[in-house]
């Protein structure tokens, strides 16, 4: 599942005003995002001013339940050049464990690359749907990336679509947090459910904002999480007398290609020169079982 990456140049100008219907964003555009040498962010305010995207993402049956993850750093590229690489916060230094929720977003040395990260996920099925287990997943995730904090007190706002965490150094020897962490969901994409096909794609766009307990400053990140999940040990039977999909033998197997697209926020100096270009493209290969 290789992707063929694209010519060096901005992807294709797509605006809601060359398409009709409720959402103009769809699959195509996603896999577009997922392997464009340059991307611009898309947060319905910049390509797609009038449409609002669904927060909520129902995630196909096959995918509930729990997986053990190894995840591969395939490549790290600054698609404007590393004038314009994101500032850190001064918490971060070269040997600062990176993660793409922050406080340190950014991977230091090129030799990340390569790197293979090992944590679980949980996508639960509740009444008939299946969403992400946002808690669990992140302290997972905090734990798989082994930066210098733990993710305590984790809580996820469902109405709000809001992650809430305290962060506290490992090397802290009271119980006071250093940080806090919220992650908003300020948009998401996944291609219609189908619980016979054997892929799917998913895209969202969230904010990060890290404010430290000890300092006065604060940082907020936009970054988008484009996944495709592609069922590899499936069977399908294919279709039945009435011509409709039959659903088939599925194996419990999941590779995926995900990429993290970061963007400079607020805070950073070059903000208005990047005119919202990303900053920092992120690409993982993935295994699921």
């Amino acid at each position: 599942i290789d992707p063929v990456w694209a010519e060096e140049g901005p992807p294709p100008e797509v605006t809601s005003r060359k398409r009709r219907g409720s959402a103009p964003f769809g699959y195509s555009e996603v896999q577009e995002r997922l392997v464009a040498s340059i991307v611009k962010q898309d947060p319905g305010g910049f390509l797609f001013k009038e449409v609002l995207f669904p927060l909520n993402t129902d995630f196909p049956e096959w995918m509930a339940g729990e997986w053990l993850v190894r995840s591969t750093l395939d490549q790290v590229t600054f698609p404007l050049g590393k004038k314009y690489v994101p500032s850190q916060m001064d918490v971060c230094v070269d040997n600062q464990q990176w993660s793409p929720f922050g406080p340190c977003f950014v991977p230091y040395e090129k030799e990340a690359e390569g790197r293979e990260y090992y944590y679980r996920i949980k996508f639960n099925n509740e009444l008939g749907k299946v969403h992400r287990d946002h808690a669990y997943n992140l302290e997972s995730l905090y734990s798989a990336y082994d930066v210098a904090y733990d993710a305590i007190g984790v809580n996820y706002d469902r109405k709000k679509k809001v992650l809430f965490a305290n962060l506290r150094s490992k090397t802290a020897k009271g119980p006071e947090n250093d940080a806090n962490l919220m992650i908003r969901k300020i948009r998401g994409f996944g291609t219609p459910r189908c619980d016979f096909c054997h892929t799917f794609v998913n895209w969202d766009l969230l904010e990060a904002n890290v404010k430290l307990k000890d300092r006065s400053n604060s940082e907020t990140r936009r970054f988008e999480i484009i996944s495709s999940y592609h069922l590899t040990d499936a069977i399908n039977k294919g279709l039945n007398e009435r011509g409709d999909p039959e659903e088939g033998d599925y194996g419990d197997t999941m590779e995926a290609l995900q990429r993290v697209v970061l963007y400079l926020g607020p805070q950073d100096e070059r903000f208005e020169e990047v005119k919202g270009y990303a900053v920092a493209l992120i690409d993982f290969k993935m295994v699921f079982r």
